[in-house]
């Protein structure tokens, strides 16, 4: 669950491949993505699974082109959401963020973050007992990220 006393850290792990550069300018999706069109659909790009970026509710949307690696919001454990291209990827940044070995988990321990998760802008602010309104979805926040990043934990 996304909440607003989580603390957000990052961590740098070099072994792992880098995203595509992101767009310097806020409201423009990354560099390299698609508008969804049937021209981009008739490449392989499947709209209902692949990773998306949007402004304001006109329904436009952009897409990676298939082959392009993209990070995706990973739960490793109970507690702990990470941003890797991989479940592997996910295991690895969250040891080099908790000092924990690789054998600490399995990849039955990594699931992806829903995308009820991922476009959900109300978090429970354990602090003030309520519901909050976010800023930003997880979802949003990818498609800022440009490398394999630890993003939340509670307890």
């Amino acid at each position: 669950m996304q909440n607003q006393n989580l603390t957000a850290l990052t961590s740098q792990t070099s072994f792992l491949p880098e995203a595509p550069e992101r767009s310097g300018t806020a409201g423009q999706p990354p560099v390299g993505w698609k508008q969804c069109s049937p021209e981009l659909l008739a490449t392989g790009v499947e709209c209902s699974t692949a990773p998306r970026w949007a402004v304001g509710a006109t329904g436009e949307h952009w897409h990676p082109p298939v082959g392009m690696a993209t990070l995706n919001a990973y739960q490793v454990g109970d507690y702990d959401v990470v941003a890797a291209f991989t479940p592997e990827g996910a295991i690895a940044v969250l040891c080099e963020q908790t000092g924990e070995g690789l054998d600490e988990y399995e990849l039955d321990d990594v699931v992806l973050v829903s995308d009820k998760t991922l476009d959900n802008l109300e978090a429970f602010d354990q602090d003030e007992g309520r519901m909050v309104r976010l800023e930003m979805s997880l979802r949003q926040e990818l498609t800022m990220l440009t490398k394999p990043t630890y993003l939340y934990g509670w307890e």
